[in-house]
């Protein structure tokens, strides 16, 4: 590797200021609305309640699982790979 090997990482890294009072003053969170908070809530709520429950947002997964195929019945595998 030459001499120069890393030179704009260091020249990048010495140009970076430090800055020892960063996240020393702490910014309070906005309060929700009550109208967003409402939302979030019954949301919440119907996600949280039994399958079959009238207004229930969860609905069960369903998984489709193939048979499993037979020697005979196996498909041919494609022309581009031989056996």
């Amino acid at each position: 590797m030459s001499s120069h090997f890393g030179e704009a990482n260091r020249a990048a890294f010495r140009a970076q200021v430090i800055d020892l009072d960063a996240g020393t003053t702490v910014k309070p969170n906005p309060p929700l609305d009550p109208e967003e908070a409402a939302t979030i809530a019954r949301t919440h709520l119907k996600s949280l309640a039994p399958v079959g429950t009238p207004g229930a947002s969860y609905r069960e997964p369903v998984l489709i699982v193939a048979p499993p195929s037979t020697g005979a019945g196996a498909a041919p595998p494609p022309p581009e790979h031989p056996r």
